[in-house]
């Protein structure tokens, strides 16, 4: 496949490297679009890479239910849709939010209270998710959160917001505050473009950041 960002269109799904909706080639910050097929995945095992389909999207964030094998997917072009994980059939599709901007938006599920979050331009959209997976319709919208370029990462209900230096925003959308965590000894803030370069290892109880 094409050349990919490594901020958007990414999962880890039936223990394959999967990605989608890729922008080709960033050239002075533009992208081109309309490569076809736009859904790979590559087996680490083998080294193989196998083509999976085409979707109807550019650049999109992804959120993956593994345990339901149900892939979310947030896309520039208005829209917010669920497939299947295996057969990339599609499940449901919503009109998404017209704030969504393709550098600045992360989509975070939270299938232990049946929560996904999309993040992008200032406003926190939050989805109910339905017992089969599907997303309720009209989405609670929080007003002035953190600029979207940071990184996003999920814990017990809560939003935590890395900007690439020592730092960490703890945000509580039920209560919607939010406290600084002053860390030493990280890294001096030289991007702001995390992006999903910042992810909670639920497993080992600890975030890993790349500036």
């Amino acid at each position: 496949p094409m050349s990919a960002h490594s901020a958007s269109g990414l999962w880890w799904a039936h223990g394959e490297l999967w990605i989608s909706g890729y922008s080709g080639v960033c050239k002075g910050g533009g992208s081109q679009q309309g490569f076809t097929p736009n859904v790979w995945s590559f087996n680490p095992a083998t080294e193989k890479w196998t083509v999976r389909g085409n979707l109807p999207m550019g650049e999109p964030h992804i959120a993956y239910d593994a345990e339901k094998d149900l892939v979310y997917m947030w896309s520039k072009r208005s829209r917010l849709d669920v497939y299947n994980g295996s057969t990339l059939e599609l499940v449901q599709h919503l009109s998404g939010p017209l704030d969504y901007v393709a550098d600045y938006t992360h989509l975070l599920l939270d299938n232990v209270v049946g929560k996904l979050y999309g993040i992008s331009k200032g406003k926190l959209y939050i989805w109910s998710i339905n017992t089969d997976g599907t997303i309720a319709k009209t989405p609670k919208v929080i007003n002035d959160m953190p600029h979207a370029g940071q990184g996003y990462a999920l814990r017990d209900r809560k939003l935590y917001i890395w900007s690439g230096e020592s730092n960490v925003i703890e945000f509580d959308p039920d209560t919607r505050t939010s406290k600084v965590i002053q860390g030493e000894g990280g890294p001096a803030r030289k991007y702001s473009r995390i992006f999903s370069k910042w992810q909670y290892d639920a497993g080992q109880d600890r975030f890993l950041g790349f500036s």
